[in-house]
């Protein structure tokens, strides 16, 4: 390889890393700007539902400690797979397959659930939502971070009655209070994006 050739193939990884870092540092902002919403603290149990390839659940494994606990949940098997390896040296993160109309949480196992960018795949989201209620402790905290539908995304992997690659805030705010959460907080736009929005839910002492 010659010298030049060299000189472009750092200059490309220095491209990447600086890509990956800015994207890393994109979440761990947006990261700070829930905590004061949806604050995640020490020593808590808190599920990062749909963890994709696990970069959220590294910033809760920190947030809640050592005496805390994630846990990372994914219907793709590929991704729980990758997530396993990643996480082989993190104590406190465990992995978890899931299913589109079960989350394969235990019932009470959980102080939070964090929803982000996910709530709109549900297919059946009267069972996963009962789900996430028997996973979630008393007063456990539920927070969707989601997009609304008028956008030019694929809609192949979204079930139709969304209308959309997407979901309304005021749908999910429908469908969470049908079974058993109480809204207390809502930010739109989230986080820099007008078609983005935050949803902070309680968990009720019984479902209707």
């Amino acid at each position: 390889m010659t010298r030049r050739s060299n000189v472009r193939l750092a200059v490309l990884l220095l491209l990447v890393t600086s890509g990956v870092a800015c994207l890393w540092g994109q979440s761990a902002e947006e990261f700070t700007e829930l905590n004061r919403y949806f604050p995640i603290e020490q020593g808590t149990a808190v599920a990062d539902l749909g963890a994709g390839n696990g970069d959220w659940s590294l910033l809760i494994a920190e947030a809640v400690g050592t005496d805390g606990r994630v846990i990372a949940t994914e219907v793709d098997e590929d991704l729980v797979n990758d997530m396993n390896s990643r996480f082989s040296d993190q104590a406190n993160i465990s992995v978890v397959l899931g299913e589109q109309n079960r989350t394969g949480l235990e019932a009470d196992c959980c102080d939070a659930i964090l929803i982000r960018l996910v709530y709109h795949h549900f297919e059946e989201p009267e069972e996963i939502l009962t789900d996430l209620w028997n996973a979630l402790r008393p007063e456990g905290r539920v927070a969707v971070i989601d997009f609304t539908p008028g956008n030019n995304l694929p809609r192949s992997n979204v079930p139709e009655f969304r209308g959309g690659h997407g979901v309304e805030p005021d749908t999910v705010v429908e469908e969470m209070t049908a079974q058993g959460f109480d809204l207390i907080d809502r930010v739109q736009p989230w986080s820099g994006e007008t078609d983005r929005f935050l949803l902070v839910f309680k968990r009720l002492e019984s479902r209707p």
